[in-house]
Parts: structure tokens; C-alpha cells; sequence
């Protein structure tokens, strides 16, 4: 009778409710947590209690974490094992952290639901939303049975959802970019589960089938160790703070805050650390003492790289303190080498509270610095910057055309390692600025005169830019002859940064609302605006020739005089320099191709200004360039340098005796590299005849067209013959004219009236070349450019084709 009455009890716990069902003990009462969970059961105390009992897996939930925001961070452990990785796959490597969400646990009735909450502002100005937020429903990840209960919490078996292809475990969520199968959930497997005050670490073996068909040699499946760290964010979020525009920070949007009485609308807010001044020294603080944050930012330099680089490593880390300072913190930031397994045995990659400089093993010769972030208050919780190996051969080539006509250290091959170290070390403190929430600032390299960086005494004071977060490389404005040391040709942490860093971190009392902390922050950028050092352009501002990577000084184009001479230079000396262990020119060859590159950098530099505005992006009040097209006589600078350098035989860098033992095909190069640049210039017909209506005197399209048809025709073949790089720069002038004549805005604005005659002007003049050419391969190259325009005419779709 005893039994009949548990199953009767145990059926209508069952049926009642949508799908619940409650665990009762002989007595017919709720199993506690103590009689399910045996006595000899290992026990994990954290936020949430982790049991581990006859292969399954259990929290412990309490009722003070319900409801509490939960962020979760996948990171890959291991990488799979793969024959051959793609050169372009950024991520799948040890280190890298793939995905994050936030999530919340509720009760629903007999059931622990895992929800995705919708994330909105609920601060001081927004009293009128509340209701309506609170009120929404967000949709529930899963559904977990509530096995047992003790008072105060509640037992749930995860170990189905563990393991399972779930993004709050596995890599469902990086599947794409991971160029991930199908799940194989009979390869994969647990690990460990960790649980500590703030978070929950889990560890897992994950395998996942090929995208297609599995070629001869490849694995038919990866496997992957997955970390997922569940970290308990605070209660209290920390004190947002609104982007502005006008300083570099990467941002995210958040919704609920009320801009005006009648409208509400998403806000962007900016993402960085939280850095609080100590409890007891905050009196100091506010008398302007230098104090040790609550929480410094650590970073944990990966064991994997290599021992050379460790202290040049943890350098670069350091070397933001500086600019923590002018916030008023001292000791906010450092670096230091990640623990063995004996020092600290609970430190794991895959561990939210480790941010990690992490080192891969990849033929990719680049570098991130990513973010995870509180997607309530933009507070950044940690990150994984990724230095690949490859990148060491990058910078190796970039210093040697920039700086080997000043520095001989340049020259050797391989570098030495303190020089490596030199070098990599501006390349991770950089991608440090980005993992503190700054953008890049690519105007930050222009700030300074061009004489002024090849001064020691200046640089010395001043560095090479305002900014580390621009891509300035190296100081390839340097002559040999000038004095400069190895250490004032690379770029430092700037004014600009140290203005960003107290920007984002200078910390404000509680007191404190977000509408006042925002119009004294903006009143601030207001008057730091005033001196042309401190403006910050967006990086994706195209039109402006100021707003380039890879470039050095106020005047680009007198900068990238100076650094083709020393490319010039670097050319007399190439072989020389290059002349040891490299039989099969292996060295050589880099290093030319390295010297074609930055030259193609100098010109595309210059392209910018032909066509080109400035705009400083200010507000109603500032007096800055909203929209000011580049004055005419910097049109003209950039044309005698387009002149000069692309539109005649550069002897000096196409030599035939390193073409030959280096395998770069001339003519490939020139068709392919050089007359690439001068097409992005000639797309800027658009851009040209909307500056002839804001500036009279600037640069018109007929002009230029004019100009380009009487350099790379009329002055050309005067002996009867054209080289072939002369032949390359009439076929691209032409092809470019003819794509372009058709466009339906050219057609609009009249331009492609102006196109139409310069391509008549060509197709007369090669008439007239070919009929008196003596010449058999220039004649047939007249021929065949005067066919071409022929096709086009008749509306051939083949004249393109025809034309390479």
C-alpha cells in the first residue's frame, strides 16, 4: 500500500505542470540534496556547487544566483591536429577565445531554465522603461529537472547539455569560422569541471566530421579541448561611460536610455577594465595621489613562446603603465609568465580570469587583440591576444626597407634576437591598446613635421607619432647620415594614447551620474580638439589622406621622398647585404619583393591626396573641416610625385639581373602592382568632380585625364619603341577609361563625356603610331589597343578579355 501511494504521488507530481516532474523519497517527500548526493561524492565549492556522481554531472544552484548574470566564454585548449591549416584561418589554435554570451538561471516552476536575457540600460535616467523591460520574457537555452532541493538551492543534472554541442560548452558557436561538421557526440567527452568563487571552469574533448568530402591524407575528423569558463559578473554592473566619437574606442550599443523626453533609443557606450581606486585610498585619489587600482590588469604571457621574446613580451605589457598614471593609477598594468601546473595548479587557458598573450605556431604573420566583455556596462572582463610566429618574418622585412639604410642591424639575416625582440615588442603593445578598448588612429602618425623625425633630440621628447595605436612601423623618414639611434626609430605610446587611456579610466565617485560624467568628459575633448595633435579621425574615413596606415609626418608626400631614397639606397646595397647563407636566393627574393611593397606603400600614400578631403568630424560647435577638399597646390606635390615615380620606368627598382635570379616576373609586377595603384586613383572621378564644386581651383577630371593621356601617351615612344612597362601603363590607363565611361554616375555628371573624348584622343593617336611604327612588337601593341577601342565601340563584351 506504502509503494501504490509513492507512485501515485510520483504520477501526479509528473502530470502537473508542463513536463515537470519532482524526485520523491519513501516518505513521499521532495528528495533533499543530502540523500541524493552521497556522502563519498566529491563536492567542487563555488558559486554554483559542482557533484560529480556515477558519471553524471550536477550544480548545486542557489537561490541567491537566480536571476544573476552569468558570462560565458568558450576558448579553445588544444587546436585539432590537421594535415594542412588554412594561411588565412585566424582562428582554431591553442589560446584563442572563440565566443561569449551572457546567460541567466530562473526558476520556472519544478524546472531551472538557462535563459538569454534581453540587456538594456536600467540606470539613473531611465524610470520611465523599467516597468516595460522587467516585464519582457527572454527565451530559455534549456530546461533542466530539478533532481533534489535543500532550502536554500536546487540540484540539476547537466550533464546531457555538457555534453552535448552546445555553445555554452562546445564550439557551436565559432562553427563557421571554425569551418566546423557535424557534432560527433560518441567522440566526445568530459574532462574536469572546476568551481571557484567567480566562476566555473569546464573542460572537454570535442570532435566534429569534415565540412565535405575528406581528401586523401586528411584526418576524417578534428578533435578539440575546449575550455568553457561560466563567470558570475557582479551584481552591480560598473558605471558605463557614453562613446564619443572623437576618441578611439571600440563601443557597443545598449538599449533603455532616454536621450530626450520624447524619444529612447540605443546608446553607445565605450568597452574597457574596470579600475577602481581601494576603498581607503580613495581620499588620496581624489587629491590626486597616484593609487593601486582594486584589480590591476594582468596578463599572462603563454609558456609556448619563444623564451627569447618572454621579457621583450612582458615590456610591452608594461609599458602602458605610463599612461595609466595620468589616470591617476599606479601599477594598473603588467605582464608576467603564465604558472606551471606546480606554481598554480588551477590556471588554465580556457580560465576567464587569466587574460593571455598567447603564441601560435601559424604560417599567418599577424596579430589581434580581442576583447570578452559585460555586455551591461561595456566593463572588458578579459582577452586573448594572439601573436602568430609568422609575424617575426613580417617585421623582419618591414624593418630592412624601412630602417636598413640607417641601422646596420637591419641587414643581417636572420635579426638577432635582442633586435627581434625590440620589434615584436611594439607589435604586442600595440595589440594591447586594443585589448584596453582603443581603436586604431591612423591620423596619429601625421601629428609631427617630417624634419623634426629625423631628429634625435625630438623624438627623444616626442616619439615618431602621437599614437601606438596607428600602424607607423618604423621611421623610414630616417637618412643615413642623420645621428638617429636604433631606439628613435620605433614608435611608442604617444600623448594621444595617454589622453585616450585617462579618457576611459579616469574614475568618477558613485556619486556621480552618467549624464554629468558624459558632459564633463565631452567638455574635456572639446578642449583637447583645440590643438590638432588630439584629433582623432575614424579609421575607416577613406576620403582623407591624413587617415593612412604606414605612413610618417605632416607632409606624406616630402616623407615618401625621403623613404624612396632610401629604398634607392637599400637597392645598391641589395646584394651585398644579402650575400650569405641564401643558395637559392630564397633571402633575396623576400627581401626585393619587401622593397616593391613599401614602394607600392609610397605611392598609394600619395594617390590619396589627388581627389582627396579633409574632414576633423567636429561637432556643431567646433571650428574644424566638416568637408574641405586638399588644396591644389598639395594636388599638384602629388602629381610631380605620381609623375616622377609611376608614370616613368623606375630603372633604379626593376633590375633585370635580381628579377632574374629572384623569379619576379617585371612584367606581371607592373601590370599587376603599379598600375593597381594608378586604378584606385582614376576611381576617383566621382570624388574629383564633387571637389571642383566645393573648390574651384582644385584639380578637375578633364585635367587629369588630359594630364595622364599626354604622360603615358604623347611622351612615350619618341625613339619608335616602347619598353614594356611603358606598354603596361597604356594598356591600364585605357582599361580603366573604358570600365569607367559606362558607369551610370559618370553618365549623370557629365564625366563620362569626359572619358569618351580622352578615349577618342587614344584611339586616334595609336592609329597614327601604328601606321609609321618600325618597331614589330610596339606596332602590334598600338594594333591591338586600337582594336580594342574598335570592340568596345561596337558594344563587344569581349573587348576586356581581348585587352589581356
Amino acid at each position: 500500500m506504502k509503494y501504490l501511494l509513492i507512485v501515485l504521488l510520483s504520477l501526479y507530481a509528473f502530470s502537473s505542470g508542463a513536463g515537470s516532474r519532482v524526485i520523491l523519497n519513501e516518505e513521499g517527500k521532495e528528495v533533499s540534496i543530502a540523500e541524493f548526493i552521497r556522502k563519498d561524492t566529491p563536492k567542487d565549492s563555488g558559486f554554483f556547487n559542482v557533484y560529480v556522481q556515477d558519471g553524471r554531472y550536477y550544480l548545486e544552484i542557489p537561490d541567491d544566483k537566480l536571476q544573476r548574470d552569468i558570462l560565458v566564454a568558450v576558448t579553445i585548449v588544444k587546436g585539432a591536429a590537421q594535415k594542412e591549416r588554412s594561411r588565412t584561418a585566424r582562428f582554431g589554435y591553442g589560446g584563442d577565445s572563440v565566443f561569449d554570451r551572457m546567460i541567466r538561471f530562473t526558476k520556472n516552476r519544478d524546472r531551472i531554465e538557462i535563459v538569454s536575457p534581453q540587456v538594456v540600460y536600467l540606470g539613473d535616467s531611465t524610470g520611465l522603461y523599467d516597468k516595460y523591460y522587467q516585464n519582457l520574457e527572454s527565451p530559455a537555452i534549456a530546461s533542466l529537472r530539478i533532481e533534489a532541493r535543500s532550502e536554500n538551492s536546487y540540484l540539476v543534472d547537466i550533464t546531457d547539455l555538457f555534453l552535448s554541442d552546445s555553445d555554452l560548452f562546445a564550439l557551436k558557436g565559432a562553427k563557421e569560422a571554425l569551418k566546423l561538421g557535424g557534432y560527433q557526440q560518441g567522440q566526445s567527452y568530459a574532462l574536469d569541471v572546476k568551481a571557484f568563487p567567480e566562476n566555473i571552469n569546464f573542460r572537454s574533448i570535442r570532435s566534429y566530421g569534415p565540412t565535405g568530402e575528406v581528401k586523401k591524407g586528411e584526418f576524417p575528423s578534428t578533435l578539440w579541448e575546449v575550455g568553457a569558463s561560466w563567470y558570475l559578473l557582479p551584481e552591480k554592473p560598473m558605471k558605463q561611460r557614453v562613446f564619443d566619437e572623437r576618441v578611439g574606442y571600440f563601443a557597443f550599443s545598449l538599449e533603455g536610455m532616454v536621450k530626450r523626453t520624447d524619444l529612447m533609443d540605443k546608446t553607445m557606450m565605450a568597452t574597457r577594465w574596470r579600475l577602481e581606486p581601494k576603498p581607503e585610498d580613495m581620499e588620496k585619489y581624489l587629491r590626486g595621489e597616484l593609487v593601486e587600482p582594486v584589480k590591476p590588469i594582468v596578463f599572462y604571457i603563454d609558456r609556448a613562446t619563444p623564451k627569447f621574446l618572454v621579457p621583450y613580451f612582458i615590456k610591452a605589457v608594461n609599458v602602458w603603465q605610463g599612461a595609466f598614471e595620468k589616470a591617476g593609477f599606479k601599477n594598473a598594468i603588467y605582464g608576467k609568465l603564465a604558472p606551471t601546473p606546480e606554481e598554480d595548479p588551477d590556471y588554465c587557458e580556457g580560465d576567464i580570469r587569466y587574460p593571455l598573450v598567447s603564441y601560435k605556431a601559424s604560417p599567418i604573420p599577424n596579430a589581434y587583440g580581442p576583447m570578452v566583455f559585460d555586455p551591461r556596462s561595456g566593463e572588458i572582463i578579459t582577452s586573448h591576444i594572439a601573436i602568430f610566429h609568422s609575424v617575426l618574418e613580417l617585421i623582419q622585412r618591414w624593418y630592412f626597407v624601412m630602417c636598413g639604410a640607417v641601422d646596420p642591424r637591419a641587414r643581417e639575416y636572420p635579426l638577432s634576437q635582442e633586435v627581434m625582440g625590440e620589434l615584436a615588442a611594439t607589435v604586442l603593445t600595440h595589440e594591447v591598446g586594443h585589448t584596453l578598448g582603443l581603436r586604431h588612429h591612423f591620423m596619429g602618425s601625421t601629428a609631427y613635421p617630417v624634419d623634426s623625425l629625423r631628429s634625435k633630440t625630438f623624438i627623444r621628447q616626442h616619439g615618431l607619432g602621437t599614437s601606438i595605436m596607428d600602424y607607423q612601423r618604423f621611421n623610414y623618414v630616417a637618412q643615413p647620415g642623420d645621428g638617429l639611434e636604433p631606439q628613435d626609430l620605433l614608435p611608442r605610446i604617444g600623448i594621444y594614447d595617454e589622453f585616450a587611456i585617462e579618457w576611459g579610466y579616469r574614475y568618477f565617485p558613485e556619486a556621480s551620474d552618467l549624464k554629468r560624467d558624459n558632459e564633463k568628459l565631452r567638455a574635456w575633448v572639446d578642449e583637447k580638439r583645440y590643438d590638432p595633435k588630439m584629433v582623432y579621425i575614424e579609421e575607416t574615413t577613406y576620403g582623407d589622406p591624413r587617415v593612412q596606415s604606414e605612413d610618417s609626418g605632416d607632409d606624406v608626400i616630402k616623407a615618401n621622398r625621403l623613404g624612396i631614397n632610401n629604398l634607392k639606397y637599400i637597392m645598391t646595397h641589395l646584394e651585398e647585404w644579402t650575400d650569405g647563407n641564401d643558395p637559392d636566393y630564397y633571402v633575396l627574393r623576400k627581401r626585393y619583393l619587401s622593397v616593391l611593397n613599401q614602394y607600392q606603400n609610397y605611392v598609394e600614400h600619395v594617390l590619396r591626396y589627388v581627389g582627396g578631403r579633409y574632414s576633423d568630424n567636429p561637432t556643431r560647435e567646433e571650428e574644424l573641416k566638416v568637408n574641405q577638399p586638399v588644396p591644389r597646390e598639395k594636388e599638384e606635390e602629388a602629381w610631380a610625385f605620381l609623375e616622377e615615380f609611376v608614370c616613368h620606368e623606375q630603372d633604379w627598382l626593376f633590375v633585370e639581373e635580381i628579377m632574374e635570379k629572384t623569379g619576379v616576373n617585371a612584367e606581371f609586377y607592373e601590370q599587376e602592382e603599379a598600375l593597381g595603384k594608378l586604378t584606385k586613383w582614376l576611381l576617383k572621378y566621382s570624388m574629383l568632380h564633387k571637389n571642383r564644386q566645393l573648390n574651384e581651383d582644385g584639380f578637375t577630371v578633364d585635367e587629369l585625364l588630359n594630364r595622364l593621356y599626354s604622360v603615358i601617351f604623347e611622351t612615350k615612344g619618341q625613339n619608335g619603341k616602347l619598353s614594356q612597362y611603358d606598354q603596361a601603363l597604356q594598356r591600364g590607363l585605357l582599361q580603366n577609361l573604358v570600365v569607367n565611361v559606362e558607369n551610370p554616375y559618370n553618365l549623370s555628371n557629365g564625366v563620362g563625356v569626359v572619358i569618351q573624348q580622352v578615349i577618342m584622343k587614344i584611339k586616334r593617336y595609336v592609329q597614327i603610331k601604328a601606321e609609321g611604327c618600325e618597331d614589330t612588337l610596339t606596332a602590334s601593341h598600338y594594333k591591338t589597343l586600337y582594336n580594342f577601342i574598335a570592340l568596345w565601340e561596337k558594344g563587344g563584351n569581349k573587348a576586356l578579355i581581348e585587352l589581356n
